[in-house]
């Protein structure tokens, strides 16, 4: 089951890594060659269903991948989990997903083949160093003698507050370039100062269409600071040729998002509340009167998402007024 994706950097991170080029990216740059080299990666697949039951609830797998092997037929499975804060119990959680993925495997397995290896890959964009332990087996009260019997395995750990500007800058693909640049300042106030570049890796070369731009420019638009907003979109606007269809595109996908579902959604209300009434002059107010309910309910949302005020205020159309008094109820 698919579950709710709360965050604007948990959505960034799936729908970055659903990009299968982004996917072999980092598994080319981050995970041993002598491991790649045994790998096809043109086999390389996501699978898009969570691994997950209701007992895990929210606690779910983000990303899994498999490829073939070059001189086997068996698979080989990739699990990419996002963190962006610490979580010492990072290994457990992974663990169960992990176990959960034999189990499907087992449920298929008719021919008694061996269970595939699973290498669970961490991409953490904290502010400081990851500095918890990602083996499973130090979250064991072990006493001598029984290391035997305690389960363990370590997960890659791609840390970005240990990698730099000039190292991202050397990898190849502009898809993976602009995705860890933007992981690594989203959180930072150098945000602004890294949008640039971020922009010039996308729109200067030919290997992306524009979605992948529009996908950024709406993840960094949704976490800079308020007091930034301003400044990002004049960013956009000078770094673009065509800038302020760019910024329409990002209102665009944001009223996707919110303002025009909770618009039509008070239309409808107030339509059947007008109805109710009996009367065509109570249908035509009530849809009114809904849409204005409607409006205030997504600016709220937009609020509870620390949202800038001068873009609900462009996407609602309520005044800037109106909004800060909205903020002061909540």
């Amino acid at each position: 089951m698919r579950g709710t994706i709360k965050s604007a950097h948990d959505r960034f991170f799936r729908e970055s890594m659903e990009r299968l080029r982004i996917a072999r990216g980092l598994l080319s740059v981050f995970i041993s060659p002598l491991i790649m080299k045994q790998i096809d990666l043109f086999t390389l697949k996501i699978i898009k269903d969570d691994w997950v039951d209701e007992k895990l609830g929210e606690h779910r797998a983000d990303i899994l991948y498999f490829a073939r092997l070059i001189e086997q037929n068996n698979p080989i499975y990739f699990l990419f989990e996002h963190k962006s804060g610490q979580d010492h119990k990072i290994s457990y959680q992974l663990f169960r997903y992990m176990n959960q993925i034999w189990e499907e495997v087992r449920k298929q397995n008719t021919d008694g083949q061996k269970f595939p290896v699973i290498i669970p890959i961490i991409l953490y964009h904290g502010a400081k160093r990851w500095h918890f332990s990602n083996s499973l087996k130090d979250l064991f009260a072990i006493i001598e003698g029984t290391e035997y019997y305690v389960p363990g395995f370590k997960s890659e750990l791609i840390d970005l507050s240990l990698i730099n500007e000039t190292q991202i800058d050397a990898f190849n693909d502009i898809e993976l370039k602009a995705f860890l640049f933007a992981m690594k300042y989203s959180r930072k106030p150098e945000i602004i100062q890294v949008l640039p570049k971020i922009i010039n890796v996308l729109s200067g070369g030919n290997q992306t269409d524009n979605d992948y731009l529009i996908t950024v420019l709406l993840y960094i638009g949704s976490v800079i600071p308020k007091k930034k907003s301003d400044e990002f979109r004049a960013v956009i606007r000078n770094e673009l040729k065509d800038g302020g269809s760019y910024m329409e595109s990002v209102l665009d996908a944001l009223r996707e998002e919110g303002w025009i579902k909770g618009r039509e959604e008070g239309r409808k209300e107030g339509r059947e509340e007008g109805r109710r009434e009996g009367k065509l002059e109570g249908e035509v107010e009530g849809e009114r009167k809904g849409e204005r309910k409607g409006v205030k309910k997504v600016a709220e949302n937009m609020l509870a998402r620390n949202m800038d005020l001068q873009i609900i205020h462009e996407l609602t159309g309520l005044s800037v007024k109106q909004i800060k008094a909205l903020q002061q109820k909540k």
